[in-house]
């Protein structure tokens, strides 16, 4: 995914910057998301590498594949990836412009796994705390898994706070074993 986020990058700043400036991020987002859903059958993906269509068939395709749901500037975004042999990096490009997005809109996702449920007022106060010390909005999502015993994990972006009994059990065992 690394080679494919290069390549990815460029068309996703230029969507990015492209729908900040028109003021329809939301909406560019969600045709995005769409499209990047769509790609991932197998039989959408191979009309994105069949040599005997022409671009305005893979680009008529995709929007067959939507029901219609996207709009022209969408469509004109995805005559020039079609040009560029881009087509298959739609999935790439969505996963950008959706990191971009929230950069822009200062929000943050964050996962919460505890071995328990949590009640409402308990992710309130999670969600209050991280929000200040972040400076973020907080997109909370909250799971179970009673394999981490106790405890809480926390991921944030690409940051992990491991607070839960079989974590620290794990960092023991290895503290042990040294």
């Amino acid at each position: 995914m690394k080679n494919n986020s290069i390549v990815a990058r460029p068309y996703a700043r230029a969507a990015f910057e492209f729908a900040k400036e028109k003021g329809t991020l939301n909406e560019w987002h969600d045709q995005l998301a769409l499209l990047s859903e769509a790609v991932q059958y197998s039989d959408v993906q191979s009309v994105l590498t069949d040599p005997r269509l022409t671009i305005a068939q893979q680009v008529e395709i995709l929007d067959a594949v939507t029901k219609g749901k996207i709009s022209t500037q969408i469509k004109q975004f995805l005559y020039l990836l079609a040009e560029s042999g881009r087509l298959k990096n739609i999935d790439e490009i969505y996963s950008l412009f959706d990191q971009y997005k929230a950069e822009h809109e200062r929000v943050i996702d964050v996962r919460l796994t505890t071995a328990a449920p949590i009640d409402d007022a308990m992710q309130k106060r999670f969600v209050d705390a991280l929000t200040k010390r972040l400076g973020r909005k907080v997109d909370l999502v909250c799971d179970m898994d009673p394999a981490i015993m106790g405890g809480a994990v926390v991921r944030a972006g690409d940051q992990v706070i491991d607070g839960s009994v079989k974590g620290r059990l794990e960092r023991l065992a290895e503290t042990l074993s040294a």
